[in-house]
């Protein structure tokens, strides 16, 4: 059947899309919400971030940058009431191939964890002063986070 016989029909997030699978050699369908979905870790990957928000009120803080779109680089804004003696930031726990998180601290934190969150960590800051910042960047092939920047 050729597409030009095929009957109109109008778009939803569960209309299915053909596609090639070139990887595994078969034609397959996908929905236009896992499309949709796909597509915004592409392209948000490639250079846009998304903004997360952190105002912690004590040490020993704790956050997970984990953007909403699956994939997407992040970037968390920590504007704590003060410096703190403790706080600790997360990777995304199901980290892509490329994927950065930037993050900004407003308020000194003397002891600054950075967890992979089951990942390995190369090079992320132990303590950031007022105004710090740092930029990681995970690389798919060896499974870790990197400080870059």
């Amino acid at each position: 059947m050729a597409i030009n016989d095929l009957n109109v029909g109008t778009w939803s997030s569960s209309s299915q899309v053909p596609f090639a699978d070139v990887q595994n050699g078969q034609d397959r369908r996908a929905s236009v919400a896992d499309l949709t979905t796909y597509l915004q870790s592409q392209l948000t990957a490639a250079g846009g971030f998304e903004s997360l928000y952190l105002a912690p009120n004590a040490t020993g803080w704790s956050v997970t940058a984990n953007p909403v779109t699956p994939g997407g680089n992040a970037y968390l804004i920590v504007s704590q009431a003060a410096g703190y003696a403790a706080g600790t930031v997360s990777m995304p726990a199901s980290p892509e191939h490329e994927q950065e998180v930037l993050v900004s601290i407003v308020n000194s934190v003397t002891t600054l964890t950075v967890s992979g969150n089951g990942k390995t960590v190369y090079g992320a800051p132990t303590s950031v002063t007022t105004y710090g910042f740092f930029r990681m960047r995970y690389d798919g092939v060896n499974q870790a986070w990197y400080r870059v920047g």
